[in-house]
């Protein structure tokens, strides 16, 4: 959590969160800067992936009897993840408010699109069924790891480590184990 739980005021690329978001605005090959609708998205699926980490963490805590999650998250929300606070996630949020007025109607080059039936995501050339989306998901999840822990962290090992064999979701499971 100590990568979204901070103030940066005036030394934002100080945040290694930010550092990185910055990093994914420049299209490697051409060493020119993103097209607003494509760099959102990876905005948007940073901002995903943080809401999962407070959830997590906030759910946590509340097996460890430190609170209650919703009261936890909303914590979380109020100090840290909103556009009106001096942290990483404030920041990233109101550079994605930016981007959608920037980028108005125009529709990114790496936009995916649903079937008739929404059974089968289409992206580029690749099809993707929702039966292969756990599989996906699980992929995404150790290539997220491997980036934050080791890349990121740069191997420290003394943080607790997240396991999404913890993260239990259906009709029946409130609560993370």
């Amino acid at each position: 959590m100590l990568i979204i739980c901070h103030a940066t005021g005036a030394r934002r690329y100080e945040s290694p969160l930010l550092s990185f978001c910055a990093m994914l605005s420049i299209k490697p090959s051409t060493k020119s800067w993103m097209e607003p609708g494509n760099f959102n998205s990876n905005l948007s699926a940073i901002i995903w992936i943080v809401q999962l980490l407070v959830f997590y963490d906030s759910a946590l805590k509340e097996q460890q009897g430190s609170g209650k999650t919703l009261k936890l998250v909303k914590a979380y929300c109020d100090q840290y993840v909103q556009q009106t606070v001096e942290t990483p996630m404030g920041e990233i949020l109101r550079w994605r408010l930016l981007l959608f007025k920037v980028s108005g109607a125009s529709v990114g080059t790496h936009e995916a699109s649903w079937d008739e039936h929404e059974e089968v995501l289409t992206y580029e050339d690749t099809e993707l069924r929702m039966d292969q989306i756990p599989t996906l998901l699980t992929s995404e999840y150790q290539e997220c790891y491997q980036l934050l822990y080791d890349d990121l962290m740069l191997g420290l090992q003394s943080l607790r480590r997240m396991s999404p064999r913890l993260l239990k979701d259906g009709v029946n499971v409130d609560t993370v184990r």
